[in-house]
């Protein structure tokens, strides 16, 4: 008896013997799955089978005989600890102001009463994934993925330093000097999109990272005149223009780094482990739920 007629003798017995699997144990059922599953070549792959094109049309509905398996990414927690990398933001960023009425009644070159600030930074602390990265299953603000798989980083507080002096002035004085200053509590969201009926691996779908103040340090409170361009300066970094701009230089950086791309594989493999998907089965669908075993938010597959 081949594949394709065995699994419908299969199917056919389970309709007639539980009708329709509708309030048949769940020990029969997982039984069935195995027998009509086991050593076979996925049904949507067979040319000319009627079943294969209802499962196109309409999978779930060919979902009767498979049991509901649960994903939480407790199988990729365990490597991501492995994960020992370091990415470098090389990449600068400009802050530019100027709020000086007119140039000092003295020296053309130097802003009066108002201030003027022009330089540009980098961030010089070396982003480390290692010993900081978390991951947990959540809900998804996309029609077109059932849930995300979030991978998180706790990076901390990370420096940045001008390149070279940047051009300050107030007061009719020049204060040309190099400045740096924090980023704090800074944390990288890595969202990645899970496999899907029509695909069958993990997808990259987004970084994002957030953080807290961004402030530059005073390099000399003993010049008053520092005040104010302290103040101003951070004024500056901390609108949405500047804040997006930095965001932007960081989500780039870390999406190039071989380590990020590789964690689409690491969750694939454990989607694999926690959930018995292989080759001889079929996901036919997967739907989000904020509570499975333990209380955690899951994934919740079914394959014929």
């Amino acid at each position: 008896m081949n594949t394709m007629t065995r699994f419908a003798v299969v199917a056919v017995l389970a309709a007639m013997n539980l009708g329709g699997c509708v309030g048949a144990p769940e020990g029969e059922l997982d039984s069935l799955t195995q027998e009509a599953t086991a050593s076979t070549t996925p049904l949507a792959t067979e040319p000319g089978s009627t079943l294969a094109g209802t499962a196109a049309t309409s999978p779930t509905s060919s979902c009767l005989l498979a049991a509901t398996h649960d994903f939480t990414g407790s199988s990729v927690d365990l490597f991501l600890d492995l994960l020992d990398t370091t990415a470098d933001v090389s990449a600068p960023f400009t802050v530019a102001f100027n709020t000086a009425p007119g140039t000092c009644f003295f020296n053309a070159a130097e802003a009066g009463y108002g201030v003027r600030v022009n330089g540009r930074f980098r961030i010089t602390t070396p982003i480390v994934l290692h010993h900081n990265v978390t991951a947990s299953v959540v809900a998804s603000s996309s029609a077109s993925d059932p849930y995300i798989y979030r991978v998180r980083i706790d990076v901390g507080d990370v420096r940045f330093d001008s390149i070279g002096d940047v051009d300050i002035s107030t007061n009719c004085l020049a204060l040309d000097r190099r400045l740096n200053g924090t980023m704090r509590d800074l944390v990288i969201d890595i969202d990645l999109a899970p496999p899907t009926p029509s695909r069958d691996t993990f997808l990259l779908r987004r970084v994002t990272p957030s953080f807290g103040d961004v402030t530059v340090v005073n390099p000399d409170a003993l010049i008053p005149s520092f005040g104010p361009v302290v103040l101003l300066a951070n004024s500056q970094l901390a609108t949405t223009a500047n804040r997006t701009m930095m965001r932007d230089l960081i989500a780039s950086t870390i999406e190039s780094q071989s380590a990020i791309t590789g964690l689409a594989s690491l969750a694939d493999l454990g989607f694999r482990n926690e959930t018995g998907w292989s080759t001889s089965k079929t996901m036919c669908s997967d739907v989000f739920s904020s509570s499975c075993g333990g209380g955690d938010a899951c994934g919740r597959v079914r394959f014929y």
